[in-house]
Parts: structure tokens; C-alpha cells; sequence
């Protein structure tokens, strides 16, 4: 690999967002996604630092005793001192986290091994291990009875643990998969929220279920309102929060929320009750007084986790798919700040007309990266409107086409045009209902949307950049392709039949019965049409793009997820979605060859210049390089997190690929005999590594004194608050108290 292009920001690139914890000593608030844990400083807002784990993280907690940070993944248990930002310990065991206070203990529960591990924060030592069932575990504490009720969603019980002794007191039997408990120690008592219909109420003296509530809809949380005796119940099914009387158990009233309550905060400063709806991307504002929404506000794509400091009064949401962390003032239910984490880079293409690659991210805020293919830099990030889908070139008009949808209704659902010259977005095009894939007919100079809510096509003239047709297919609309020779468009509806377009009339020509149609994919060396499956065992078939007749039906065992053409080597390359690569002959139309080497191809190119294949395999974070005269696999190239798409550029001889999991782009040189090259990415993988373009952000409480560089020389003094790098050049620091002690590493990117 030659280079790797961060987009835009070193410590962002935390995508799939999937727990929080709050560290109440330094008021910062960790969040991790896939293959990180990134810090934001809870009072500003600012991201401040980054580590790096293996996997998707699991689960998180703060132990302010000891000022640690304990984080659970598939590789284990990782342990983080949370003043110098360093890994203290791994340990191997892993599963849900939770913090007890009183005992200070950290309580992990395995669905593996159906046991939770009781850990001691300061010694890491693990003392105990008790049985809880399998599945999901939640939590909670009564510290005045001194137990620990634990409750285990696929063994349908809750276990109830002696915290001094960690033996089990009893088992109670729920009627289905528990979701979320809660906990009032004056009243003695533990609700327990169960999938389905009802909420179960436990007697702590007795350890016994003593009433049984129904008429819930769905609870997937619950938390206690001291002041009014009340316990507030999520509904996820019928779109809003029941409120309990936790002394008589009954329903006393139900109130309306937007689609999808996740997640209840309890705020005793101001007696109200915040719920997160992972739907409707909202966070409401509930008067436990009158048991009244009071305010609303939008705080990311699923929320879905919440979290209150009292220390501060605010509350933060986080929006799981969004990858963004936002801040509440609970006072006034005012927005503070939102923190985007994560590109998420989903699509890669390039322009040859301006000579720069462009990716759309899948990011909550809806950017597209322009890259400079010669310099190898991001010399522009352009919002285009929410989550972008795909990216097509008009080469001619030097125009670039990007599909942005949100939901089946969202209001800007558009398709944004950037002007390759300026890098600027020019113009926002209606152009119906969840548009998503893109294709352009050069013979028309004609942008086609398939917009999937809306069932229809919409032709857009790239002269005007407006709408000039919509040609209605029906519901569930997949991938489109156009065929310039034949002057047609092809697009799979509802997994049933691919619709042929005639684009001299945009009107429907043909419409083809094909079982599960995926993505369709023009040949334009045999003028043929490859219709990709949608599932296993189902054939690709191929279309005669002149007949418009279904000429071959290929049989094969895997789904088919993207396919590159080889003109000199009459070749068909198939990635496929579970074993590797298979290669079509696309004359007699039989498969000649299967090459495996990785569980996942997401994108595949062939380089004309070197008769070489570039796989990339997403699940091992590589690229695989054939021989595309042999077939054979020459070398893996690592690169970013969960690479998705591939381009080839002819002009200045390399390979890009947009890496997912990592926000960044790989640049691979296209040569043989030295295609990896010397490494030289400005992105290393060391774990607790700090990122840092422009500025370093030191918090109040730092000792940290210098900085210094590889070599040991000094090159900057280092000051509590922001510290200005731009006169730096990019390369790798490290950050040493006034003794010399090297406390962390500092990868400085001004580039």
C-alpha cells in the first residue's frame, strides 16, 4: 500500500456506534464503535483522543476509583488508565459491563460461558464468577439489600447475586426474554421489563415476583421517578412511554412519543424523564409532574443509548447508525453540541475530466470527500444532503451525481450535482422517493435515479440538471445499469422481473421475469446484461442487450456482490459475498475458475495496464491482487478498516478503496513486482495513538510537558487547553513529561 488518505478527521472514522460510558472524574464521555473507543470531552464537545481495539466493541464502563476505562469486544477485555491515555491491562474474558459504586466492583456477564465475571478495579484481578444464563444481560443494584439482580433475556430468568459473598440468592423465572430492569431501594423493589407484553415486579426482602403488569406494547427500558413513586416503561411497539405506579402496579397513563422508544434517562435536578426514539431520530422531554412532552428535539439517525450527568446536568444521546453523540442541556432542553464520529466511506469513483476521486460517506450529516488523485489529498468535503448512497461521473460536463436518501419520506431525499471544477455542490434535484443507485447514458447525456420508495425511475437532463421523465416500475426497487449501445436502461423491481427502459422514450420496453434480481451489470464487450441474485442458490442470468432475451441462466452457489470485465483475457471476475472469486467465461458462459481467499469481496477491479485483479475482502481488511493471466493470488495488501469499493485509475497508476470501518481511503501503486511497496500510512494501527491535524487538545488536569519528535528532539511545549501544530511537519510525536517519560504517541497529519 503506497498512502492512506484520512476523511477528514484522524480522530473520527468510529462507525457502528454501539456503547458509551461517562467518566465523572474528568467529564469526558467515551464512545465505541467498530475497532475504537473515541474520547470527547464532555463540556466542549471536542474529540480528544482515540484507541484503537480489535472488533466491534461490545460494551463499556467507568470505574472512577481507579479512574478506568473497561472495554469488552471479541478479542477480550481491555483496560484503559483514563489520565495518560494508556492501555493498563487485557484480560480474557468478555460480555456486558456494568460498574457497582458501593462494592466497587465490575460485574462482566458472558452469554458464552452463561457466567458474570466480578472483577476488582484496582487489582484487576478476577475474584469471583457466578452464574446468570445466557443471553443478553442487564442489570441493576439495590445497594441497601447489598444484592445484584442480573437478568439473563435468552434463559428467561433473573438471577439475584449477595454482593459481599457473590453467591447466587435465587433464581426467578420471567415469562420472556427480560430487556431492562430498574430499581428503587427505599420501596424495595426491582421491576423487570419483558419482551413482549408485560413488566414483572420483584419483592426484594423476599426475593419473589409479587405483581404482574400488562397492556405495555414492547418495554425495552425502564428507570424510577423517586418524586412522584413512578416508573416510566419504553414502549418500542406502540410509540410511547407508559407511566407505573410503583406502589399500587397499574398503568396510571400513557404517554405519545415518536416511532421507536429506545432508551429512559431520569433527571432529579429538574424532575423530567428523557426518552431517546431510535425511529424518529428524536429525544423527548417528559414533565414527571404531569406526565406531559414538554419539548422535542432531533439528535441523530437511532438514537438508541442515553446517558445523565449530574455533575453537569446534561444528557447525551447517542445515534447508533448516525455514529454522532450529542449533548442535552437538561435545564432548558437545549441542544449543546453533536460530536459526529465516523465517513464512513461507502462508494468510491473517479472523474477523469478533473482528475480527482470522490467518495460518499455514509455519515449522519451527508458529506462527500474529493480527493486529489495526483497529490493524494482531501481537498474538499462537500455536504450534500443526508446519507449518500451512490456516486456517478458525467466525464463530458464534468459533473459528479450523488443519491442521497434518508427514509422512505424524508425531505431531502435528492440527488446533489457537484461541479468537478469548482468542487461545489450546484444544484439539488427532486428526484422522487429514496433515490439510491445511480447510472448515466452518455448517448442521452442523462442521469437515471432508482428511487426505492417511490417505485419509479426519474431521467434527469444533465444540461439543466432537472427531471425530465418519471417512469413508474412499482415497490421495492433494487440496482440499475444503463447500456449506452443499445440505448437502455435496466432496473430490478421487487425481486421478481427486470424492467428494460428504452431511453429514446423513457418508457418501459420489456419486463423480464428473473427470481430474486439484484444489481444488474452491463457487459459492453459482449452486450450482455449480468442480473446478479439476491440470494443463494439462485442463477445469474443473462440478458441479450439487444434482444432484450434472457439467453443464459449460470448457475451458482454464492451471492454475487460486485463484477469486474477482463477484454483481454475474455474474462468475467464475480466477487462473491462468502468465499472469494469466481471467474466467468462470457462466451460459452460457464464459470472456468474459483479463487478463494477471504471471506467477503465487496468490490473487485481489473487494472488494464497490468492485467491485475484487486479484490477487496472486507471482513480481513485487505486487498487480495491476482493474476489476471493465471488466476492466481499474488499478494494481500492490508489496508483500512472494511474496505467497500474499488476504482482504477488509468492515468496516474493506482488503486483506491474506500475503507468503511476506518473513514479513510487506501491508495495501492499498479505495478507488478512491487505493489505494496513501501508502507508509508499515516495512519498506524499502535494501540492508544493519538491523531492530530492542526491542533492538540490537552485537558485542564494534564502533566504533560513537551513534545517531542521521533528523534528525541524537542519541538514543542505543550500547555493544558489547545496547542497549535500547524508548523509541524506530519509524521509521529510523542507527548514526554518534563523528566523525559514518553507518555503517548502523537501522529501529527497537516498534510
Amino acid at each position: 500500500m503506497e498512502k492512506t488518505i484520512i476523511l477528514p478527521d484522524p480522530l473520527g472514522g468510529c462507525n457502528r456506534t454501539w456503547d458509551m460510558a461517562y467518566n465523572t472524574v474528568d467529564d469526558v464521555m467515551y464512545v465505541g464503535g467498530v475497532g475504537c473507543v473515541v474520547a470527547v470531552d464532555a463540556a466542549a464537545g471536542i474529540r480528544v483522543a482515540k484507541f484503537e481495539v480489535v472488533g466491534q466493541v461490545a460494551s463499556m464502563c467507568h470505574a472512577p476509583s481507579e479512574n478506568r476505562l473497561f472495554v469488552t469486544s471479541l478479542d477480550g477485555m481491555l483496560v484503559l488508565d483514563c489520565e495518560d491515555l494508556s492501555v493498563v491491562a487485557r484480560i480474557s474474558v468478555t460480555g456486558e459491563l456494568c460498574y457497582e459504586p458501593m462494592s466497587d466492583r465490575v460485574y462482566c456477564a458472558s452469554s458464552s460461558e452463561d457466567s458474570a465475571a466480578v472483577i476488582d478495579p484496582r487489582s484487576l484481578q478476577i475474584l469471583y464468577r457466578v452464574p446468570v444464563g445466557e443471553g443478553k444481560i442487564t442489570y441493576c443494584f439495590n445497594g441497601r439489600q447489598r444484592k445484584a439482580y442480573i437478568a439473563a433475556r435468552r434463559s428467561d430468568n433473573v438471577t439475584v447475586v449477595d454482593m459481599d459473598s457473590d453467591t447466587v440468592f435465587a433464581v426467578l423465572a420471567m415469562p420472556r426474554a427480560p430487556t431492562a430492569l430498574c430499581c428503587d431501594t427505599l420501596l424495595d423493589r426491582v421491576w423487570v421489563a419483558c419482551e413482549g407484553n408485560q413488566v414483572r415486579v420483584i419483592d426484594c426482602s423476599g426475593d419473589s415476583v409479587v405483581a404482574r403488569i400488562g397492556s405495555v406494547g414492547g418495554p425495552r427500558s425502564l428507570v424510577f421517578a423517586p418524586a412522584g413513586r413512578k416508573v416510566y416503561c419504553a414502549n418500542n411497539y406502540n410509540e410511547a412511554v407508559a407511566v407505573i405506579d410503583a406502589v399500587g402496579d397499574s398503568v396510571l397513563s400513557v404517554i405519545r412519543v415518536g416511532d421507536g422508544p429506545m432508551a429512559l434517562e431520569y433527571s432529579e435536578t429538574n424532575g423530567r424523564v428523557y426518552c431517546a426514539t431510535n425511529a424518529s431520530d428524536m429525544l423527548y422531554t417528559i414533565d414527571a409532574a404531569a406526565d406531559t412532552v414538554i419539548d422535542s428535539l432531533g439528535v441523530g439517525w437511532t438514537a438508541n443509548e442515553l446517558c445523565m450527568s449530574i455533575r453537569t446536568n446534561r444528557v447525551f444521546c447517542l445515534a447508533h447508525d448516525g455514529s454522532s453523540l450529542a449533548a442535552v442541556d437538561a435545564a432548558t432542553s437545549r441542544l449543546e453540541w453533536v460530536v459526529h464520529l465516523g465517513m464512513r466511506p461507502l462508494r468510491v469513483c473517479y472523474n477523469p475530466a478533473s482528475r480527482k476521486v470522490y467518495t460518499a460517506n455514509l455519515d449522519n450529516f451527508g458529506t462527500v470527500s474529493v480527493l486529489d488523485a495526483d497529490a493524494g489529498r482531501v481537498v474538499s468535503n462537500l455536504e450534500v444532503g443526508a446519507h449518500p448512497w451512490d456516486v456517478c461521473v458525467n466525464e463530458m460536463r464534468n459533473k459528479v451525481y450523488v443519491s442521497s436518501s434518508r427514509h422512505a419520506h424524508a425531505p431531502d431525499s435528492i440527488v446533489a450535482v457537484i461541479d468537478g471544477a469548482t468542487d461545489s455542490v450546484v444544484r439539488r434535484v427532486v428526484a422522487g422517493l429514496g433515490p439510491m443507485s445511480l447510472c448515466y447514458n452518455p448517448e442521452r447525456d442523462m442521469v437515471y435515479s432508482s428511487n426505492v420508495y417511490g417505485g419509479d425511475v426519474s431521467a434527469i437532463d444533465c444540461e439543466t440538471d432537472n427531471v425530465v421523465a418519471r417512469i413508474p416500475l412499482g415497490p421495492n426497487l433494487g440496482g440499475i445499469c444503463c447500456n449506452p449501445q443499445d440505448d437502455k436502461v435496466y432496473v430490478a423491481v421487487n425481486l421478481e422481473w427486470v424492467a428494460v427502459i428504452d431511453c429514446s422514450t423513457n418508457a418501459v420496453r420489456a419486463a423480464l421475469p428473473v427470481a430474486w434480481a439484484g444489481q444488474p451489470v452491463y457487459n459492453p464487450f459482449h452486450d450482455v446484461i449480468y442480473v446478479l441474485p439476491g440470494a443463494i442458490d439462485c442463477p445469474v442470468v443473462v440478458i441479450d442487450g439487444a434482444t432484450d432475451t434472457v439467453i443464459a441462466r449460470i448457475a451458482i452457489s454464492d451471492v454475487p456482490s460486485c463484477v469486474a470485465f477482463s477484454p483481454r483475457g475474455e474474462k468475467v471476475y464475480f466477487g462473491l459475498c462468502n468465499r472469494g472469486l469466481m471467474v466467468l467465461d462470457p462466451v460459452r458462459n460457464v464459470f472456468v475458475d474459483s479463487i478463494r481467499f477471504g471471506r467477503e469481496c465487496s468490490g473487485v477491479v481489473y487494472s488494464a495496464t497490468t492485467d491485475l485483479v484487486y479484490c477487496a475482502i472486507m471482513d480481513s481488511c485487505h486487498v487480495a491482487v491476482l493474476d489476471g493471466l493465471e488466476d492466481t493470488l499474488l499478494l494481500r495488501v492490508p489496508v483500512g478498516k472494511y474496505p467497500m469499493g474499488l476504482v482504477w485509475v488509468e492515468e496516474n497508476g493506482r488503486v483506491y478503496t474506500a475503507d468503511n470501518g476506518g473513514s479513510c481511503v487506501s491508495v495501492l501503486r499498479d505495478a507488478r513486482g512491487g505493489i505494496a511497496g513501501s508502507p508509508t500510512d499515516s495512519r498506524p494501527s499502535g494501540r492508544g495513538a493519538i491523531f492530530a491535524r492542526g491542533q492538540l487538545w490537552l485537558k485542564e488536569s494534564a502533566t504533560w510537558a513537551f513534545l517531542v519528535d521521533a528523534a528525541g528532539s524537542r519541538r514543542l511545549t505543550l500547555l493544558p487547553g489547545c496547542n497549535d501544530l500547524r508548523k509541524l511537519s506530519s509524521g509521529v510525536y510523542y507527548i514526554c513529561t518534563a523528566d523525559g517519560s514518553a507518555l503517548n504517541k502523537v501522529v501529527v497529519l497537516n498534510d
